[in-house]
């Protein structure tokens, strides 16, 4: 990589005092307060007054290669442009996206419909989404990105599942009913599920 290019990702400001940025072969970035005429010489850069700002990964052009201001703003400004459009920024591993008929095992492959909740939020709802893709953080952790129909939602850690049939959330709100009447009355499951088909229901009174 460049060494403006690591300088832009590196450095959050420029320093207030330097004029041009170098790097030596030991991966010092060293600043030069004046615009006088520099040298490189066996890996080191020889001119005036000039600080040592940090050590960072060695530039495929550091032996050439003098960064000024102006051009360090150009190569930040760049990158935030790429950020900008890009829905998202890979530094680790694509995970494989799974089978083509997905069934719920593993990630959904690319383009899936599906619905996600967050893996630390039980009691979110879960919203339908478009699966995109999937990261390997350097945690060890998985981060998906997938689209509402509002937009992309920022990386983070889901649970997917397939979007569900019309039996499948007629079953779910029966097995929340019966499990409310099980609590409400302290009953088994049994008679729980006796008195729901037989239609008891639990309602508010609301007075008016």
């Amino acid at each position: 990589m460049k060494l403006v290019d690591i300088l832009a990702r590196e450095l959050s400001e420029w320093v207030a005092w330097g004029e041009k940025i170098v790097q030596d072969d030991d991966g010092y970035i060293v600043a030069f307060e004046t615009d006088a005429e520099l040298k490189c010489v066996d890996g080191d850069w020889k001119g005036p007054s000039c600080d040592p700002i940090c050590v960072l990964d060695l530039a495929d052009d550091y032996k050439t290669s003098i960064v000024t201001r102006a051009q360090w703003q150009a190569a930040v400004d760049a990158l935030k442009a790429e950020k900008e459009f890009a829905p998202f920024d890979f530094s680790g591993p694509v995970l494989d996206y799974g089978p083509k008929e997905w069934t719920g095992e593993g990630l959904p492959p690319r383009g899936t419909k599906c619905e996600v909740q967050p893996w630390k939020e039980h009691e979110a709802p879960w919203v339908e989404v478009e699966f995109i893709a999937s990261w390997l953080a350097p945690n060890g952790l998985t981060y998906s990105w997938v689209h509402t129909g509002y937009g992309w939602k920022e990386p983070q850690m889901f649970r997917f599942r397939p979007i569900r049939t019309p039996e499948q959330i007629e079953q779910e709100i029966s097995y929340r009913a019966i499990c409310q009447l099980m609590d409400d009355l302290d009953i088994p499951s049994a008679i729980a599920a006796r008195a729901y088909d037989l239609g008891y229901r639990k309602f508010e009174i609301v007075e008016e």
